[in-house]
């Protein structure tokens, strides 16, 4: 059991190492995106180690991973910033807006690059290697069952971890904090369910595709909200706020559309995680709600987030 964690370690290593190399040498979108997925992956695979073998090393390594983690944010948001805009750019004002997006991308680039470089990979390279050492000696006893209960309890807390985001985004489903809660436990479960191999995911039914779908309808709905606030603060800057309320309103509009789709998504991937896991909740408000003559229709959208996207006309 041992060798097969090391091996799983080796392999989320390995991922993690290579798109390092790729964002540092590109730092495209695509890049950038890979490297905070393989971080997240590699961090899973740490959690379960540290649960299995109690090894404090380890939860020094894994604030490292977080670091680069948590770092590579700003760029990821002024790229994905950047490529929604595109759909607006015939809009007044928003080439502008478009050309202050990109020197700022730019300036984050060269400061991504420098976080990047050789030498730091390096270190965080020795210590890797020294966790493996330490882990190798130390866990060479280790029984596949507590392995297995290491992986259903980590899986069962990042469970509970959605729930009660959840149940706080129901409580208030406008609050943007309470929904970026619930889409971080989101990630934190999927990608502990996708690092680890099928032998250890007792709890079948948490099937990413479905953790997949929620999460990216969250991650819009927070893309738009972030470049709403980042349009207005720099249309206030240049004092031209009055110019860009007719998009600052159509975006709002937007993140409501998706708001009411997680809610749907949201419900629906909660029973998928059954009785055994699910809580009591009870629903104390509804911050989206329409008239009884609502009706959802489908519109096209180049936000979409699957073959249709929805709009509600009142």
């Amino acid at each position: 059991m041992r060798n097969e964690l090391l091996s799983l370690f080796d392999e989320a290593w390995k991922e993690f190492s290579d798109t390092w190399t790729d964002a540092h040498s590109k730092s495209s979108q695509k890049s950038i995106h890979y490297l905070r997925v393989n971080s997240r992956r590699l961090i899973a695979t740490l959690e379960l180690m540290q649960r299995s073998s109690r090894h404090q090393e380890i939860e020094s390594l894994k604030r490292r991973v977080k670091k680069v983690l948590k770092r590579l944010g700003p760029l990821r948001d002024l790229q994905v910033q950047l490529e929604t805009i595109v759909a607006f750019q015939q809009r007044k004002l928003i080439p502008v807006f478009k050309a202050n997006l990109q020197q700022r991308e730019q300036h984050e680039i060269e400061m991504i690059h420098d976080e990047l470089k050789r030498v730091k990979k390096d270190r965080l390279a020795r210590a890797i290697k020294e966790v493996r050492s330490e882990f190798r000696k130390k866990s060479a006893t280790l029984a596949h069952d507590n392995v297995k209960r290491a992986a259903d309890d980590l899986i069962g807390a990042r469970c509970d971890e959605f729930l009660t985001a959840k149940r706080q985004f129901q409580q208030n489903q406008l609050s943007e904090d309470a929904l970026h809660e619930m889409r971080i436990a989101l990630k934190k479960l999927r990608y502990i369910v996708e690092a680890f191999p099928a032998a250890l995911n007792p709890r079948g039914r948490l099937r990413p595709a479905k953790m997949r779908t929620l999460q990216k309808l969250m991650g819009e709905s927070r893309d738009l909200e972030l470049l709403r606030e980042s349009l207005e603060t720099w249309s206030r800057r240049k004092g031209r706020f009055l110019a860009i309320v007719p998009l600052s309103e159509e975006l709002k509009e937007r993140r409501r559309v998706l708001l009411t789709r997680i809610i749907t998504v949201s419900e629906d991937f909660e029973h998928t995680l059954g009785p055994e896991i699910r809580r009591p909740a009870v629903e104390t408000t509804r911050a989206i709600s329409t008239s009884p003559e609502a009706e959802v229709v489908a519109i096209d959208n180049p936000l979409q987030t699957d073959d249709r996207t929805y709009e509600i006309r009142i």
